[in-house]
């Protein structure tokens, strides 16, 4: 009786083990997941501050030369 609850303690100790290694595993790939997003995301904001950027000097430059063609 002992040996049988002794054999089925070390088979749920040895599943929780596996259990265990596959959370880790999972663990890992999501924290570099969420290190290529986090990189990502900040490539992508600044290419958009750049776009930002740039549509701004042309809307400008836009503005300048309708004033000009105005006063002519």
């Amino acid at each position: 009786m002992i040996e049988t609850e002794f054999s089925d303690l070390e088979s749920k100790i040895d599943k929780l083990i596996e259990l265990l290694q596959k959370v880790k595993l999972e663990n890992n790939s999501l924290r570099k997941k969420i290190a290529h997003l986090n990189n990502e995301n900040t490539v992508l904001s600044d290419k958009k501050k750049k776009a930002a950027e740039s549509l701004k000097s042309l809307v400008m430059q836009l503005q300048d030369e309708l004033s000009c063609q105005i006063q002519k």
